[in-house]
């Protein structure tokens, strides 16, 4: 019988098919690319062998790719280790994730928006960010107190750029009706007069549906080529002109793939940056969104890993940053790791880099321990980003607008 040694695997993680297939300077990918490997003998998750000595059990490979994750926490390495080992397994074995029945499917989720308009409609307002590549509407909803005549922070809150990352959905939701339900209570009756609030429960909506209904670790948009589904990593396509090193490091060159950095130019990678700059409707929505509404602050839901990241930045934002992460970080119980995005891994292109440097204090949330959280998770999950989100709605109030400076205006379509 075919086992998987410890060579194997070693080999696998430093082979040149990794080095040219993905981005390796990305864990996650690299770590996709290492298991679709190591998993095509199904037998491996045996127990029994007659090559006992050079068998390798899910725990063993989980302590591996925790090696990919050094530089962090334990505890933070572990949950990404655990969480991938269970999607790719799932992949292999064909086991459609048992907790899609907790999630709406997206036009479920649309309506659940116009519902909140509604029945809110003198604190909300229905946004439509515009058409995405298979025509879908981008539906969001505005939440604020229109009597109050304070000047007003303007903040974004989004989910589900990646289109398996489920939960973020249905915790921006959850943020919306939350809010609304308790909007005579004196704390968020002050936030809501003095901020205008924009929630976007998914960034890609094709996408989504096509996790949800055909491929579930589908991660990029629905972009076609020649007929032929390739999509684009939606968080690896924002540009500006100005600094077009946040989208493309200078040495790294379009026409190779041996030499990515932060995102990939092979088309079958799952952070394929795109043709182009802003190559992708969606991401010029989200980028003319960001611009035209001068969006004072972000927060990007994603999944997972329980951490909270920004954009690399000078000190003085940084100290910024730092301070309001620790206050969202303590709202829940200190459960979440704080770092800069790019020492997390490098990645060029994605939206809260970008949305820095238009003057927008941009957070990105990894919220949970896998891509499909169950519905006890999921409910914990909701209760978790809400008070995360209210801590930073705050403290967002309290910053000087000289801090939140934004940037002249860009051309998206460069």
């Amino acid at each position: 019988m075919n086992t998987v040694n410890q060579i194997t695997l070693n080999k696998l993680l430093n082979s040149n098919y990794l080095k040219t297939r993905e981005n390796n300077n990305d864990p996650k990918l690299k770590i996709g690319s290492m298991l679709y490997h190591i998993l095509e003998d199904k037998k491996f998750l045996q127990r029994f062998d007659e090559n006992k000595d050079n068998f390798i059990e899910p725990k063993e490979i989980v302590s591996i790719i925790k090696k990919q994750f050094q530089h962090l926490p334990e505890n933070t390495a572990e949950t990404l280790a655990k969480g991938f080992m269970k999607h790719y397994l799932q992949i292999f074995f064909q086991q459609h994730p048992g907790s899609i029945k907790n999630y709406k499917h997206y036009d479920e989720i649309v309506n659940t928006v116009k519902q909140l308009n509604q029945e809110y409609p003198n604190f909300t307002e229905i946004i439509n960010l515009g058409k995405t590549t298979e025509g879908r509407d981008m539906i969001g909803l505005k939440i604020t107190n229109p009597n109050s005549k304070n000047t007003k922070k303007k903040i974004f809150i989004q989910g589900t750029m990646h289109a398996r990352e489920w939960a973020p959905a249905e915790t921006v939701l959850n943020i919306m009706s939350t809010l609304l339900k308790n909007k005579d209570q004196e704390e968020i009756s002050n936030i809501l007069n003095n901020c205008e609030i924009y929630l976007l429960p998914v960034a890609n909506p094709d996408g989504y549906e096509y996790s949800l209904n055909t491929n579930f670790m589908w991660r990029k948009n629905m972009y076609k080529k020649d007929g032929k589904l390739i999509g684009v990593d939606l968080n690896r396509n924002f540009h500006i002109e100005e600094k077009p090193e946040l989208y493309r490091l200078p040495e790294d060159k379009p026409d190779r793939t041996d030499d990515d950095i932060g995102a990939s130019d092979n088309e079958y990678s799952d952070a394929y940056r795109g043709s182009a700059g802003n190559s992708e409707i969606e991401t010029r929505n989200l980028l003319n969104f960001i611009k035209n509404k001068k969006i004072d602050a972000i927060l990007d839901f994603h999944g997972f890993g329980n951490m909270i990241l920004y954009p690399k930045n000078d000190k003085d934002k940084v100290k910024t940053y730092e301070i309001v992460a620790d206050k969202m970080n303590q709202s829940i119980g200190n459960k979440y790791w704080i770092e800069k995005d790019t020492e997390l891994y490098p990645t060029t292109g994605t939206m809260i880099s970008i949305a820095d440097a238009l003057g927008t204090l941009s957070y990105t949330i990894e919220i949970g321990s896998n891509f499909f959280p169950t519905k006890n998770e999921l409910e914990s999950l909701k209760e978790e980003t809400y008070e995360l989100t209210k801590t930073f709605l705050k403290e967002i109030m309290k910053i000087d607008k000289k801090i939140i400076s934004h940037y002249k205006n860009t051309d998206t379509n460069s």
